[in-house]
């Protein structure tokens, strides 16, 4: 059981090196997922249970490496937190539409992982933040509510699309996109 611990969180902790490189990509499989996400609630709600398994999964592998101790404790609250789905889904879009909020949690993440006892919390914080920055902002979902007033101004391309979902509240109030 600890060799499999070992590999899950091997494979949890490479996700965080691989990010970077798949964030607002314009290619068609990515443009589909963005549609799909931003087009279906049920793909959103089967996105955010794999969170939540991955996250628990996560504190469960910590748990057999580490032994019980206080320190899983917190790590196990945000499992809780994480259990249903309603929760799950405000808690990604603040990370998502409030830049500051997802800042905040960026910096707890670094502060939490140089404490030791307190890993297996940073790496689930970690997975949260990485899961919110792929989930479809407001506008898209939006956008695709009022299509048919919206076509006329929006051109339906993989850039637009792309800056549609990793759009926020804050930093696009106007969208340089939108020009009619």
């Amino acid at each position: 059981m600890t060799l499999l611990a070992a590999i899950v969180l091997f494979v949890t902790v490479t996700v965080y090196a691989v990010f970077p490189f798949f964030y607002k990509r314009t290619t068609d499989s990515f443009t589909a997922f963005y549609l799909l996400m931003a087009l279906s609630p049920k793909a959103r709600f089967h996105y955010r249970i794999t969170v939540a398994l991955q996250v628990f999964l996560v504190n469960l592998c910590c748990l057999v490496l580490q032994g019980p101790s206080p320190w899983q404790f917190p790590g196990l609250v945000l499992v809780m937190l994480l259990i249903p789905d309603k929760c799950t889904g405000a808690i990604f879009r603040w990370l998502h539409d409030d830049r500051r909020a997802l800042m905040g949690a960026f910096a707890l993440f670094f502060i939490l992982m140089a404490f030791p006892p307190l890993f297996n919390l940073s790496l689930s914080l970690g997975m949260v933040m990485i899961a919110s920055a792929f989930y479809p902002s407001w506008m898209i979902t939006i956008y695709f509510m009022c299509e048919d007033e919206m076509e006329k101004k929006v051109k339906r391309t993989p850039e637009n699309i792309a800056k549609m979902y990793f759009c926020s509240k804050r930093t696009n109030r106007k969208l340089a996109f939108l020009d009619p």
